[in-house]
C-alpha cells in the first residue's frame, strides 16, 4: 500500500507546486493513453494530461490523469482544504479527469481508475481499460455535441418559425383594423 503524508499533499495542492506533465496533440487517439501513463510520476501527487486541440468540432479537449487524494481534481484547492487533514495518511488513487464543451453540463467528467498501488501492481492492464475509456468518452463527447447542434439549429428554426407567425398575426390585425374602418 502506497501511502501519502496529509500535510505533504496538503502543502503540494495549496501552493499548485506538484508536477504537471502536459502535451499537445492535434487529434484524438487512444494511445493517448500511454503518454498519459508514461508522463505520470507514481511516488507523488502529480499530473499528466494531454490538450488536443482539434477535438470534437475544433473545441479543445484536455484529457488528464492525475495522482490525486481523492475523485476530485487537484485544482479544486479549497475543496482539499476541507477533505485532507495534515495529520492524514492518504492512499492515493488515480483519477482520470476529461474536460470538454459538451461532454457534461460542468464540462467535465472525472473517474475513479484505481488506488495507486493496484494501478502500480496491475499497470499493462489498466493501460489497456483506459485506451478503451478514452475512446468511449471521445465518441460520447462527438454524439453530445452533434445532439447539441441539431438542438441549437431546431431551436433556432423555432424561433425564426415564431417569428414569421408573429409577423403574419401583426398582418392580419392591421388587414383586419383597415377592413374595420373602411366598413365605417
Amino acid at each position: 500500500m502506497t501511502n501519502f503524508n496529509g500535510q505533504i499533499v496538503l502543502d503540494s495542492i495549496i501552493n499548485q507546486d506538484y508536477i504537471i506533465n502536459n502535451e499537445e496533440a492535434e487529434n484524438f487517439d487512444n494511445e493517448m493513453a500511454v503518454t498519459l501513463v508514461e508522463n505520470l510520476s507514481l511516488d507523488r501527487i502529480n499530473k499528466s494530461s494531454v490538450t488536443i486541440n482539434n477535438g470534437v468540432e475544433n473545441n479543445r479537449i484536455t484529457i488528464a490523469l492525475e495522482i490525486a487524494p481523492n475523485v476530485l481534481p487537484l485544482k479544486y484547492v479549497n475543496e482539499y482544504k476541507k477533505l485532507i487533514r495534515p495529520e492524514d495518511e492518504i492512499e492515493p488513487i488515480v483519477l482520470l479527469v476529461y474536460e470538454s464543451e459538451n461532454i457534461s453540463k460542468s464540462h467535465m467528467k472525472m473517474e475513479n481508475i484505481t488506488s495507486l498501488s493496484n494501478f502500480i501492481d496491475n499497470k499493462s492492464v489498466y493501460l489497456s481499460d483506459l485506451k478503451n475509456r478514452l475512446t468511449e468518452l471521445y465518441e460520447l463527447d462527438l454524439k453530445l455535441t452533434v445532439e447539441n447542434k441539431l438542438n441549437a439549429e431546431h431551436e433556432l428554426q423555432n424561433e425564426k418559425d415564431d417569428k414569421e407567425i408573429n409577423n403574419d398575426e401583426i398582418k392580419v390585425r392591421k388587414t383586419s383594423g383597415k377592413k374595420a374602418k373602411s366598413q365605417k
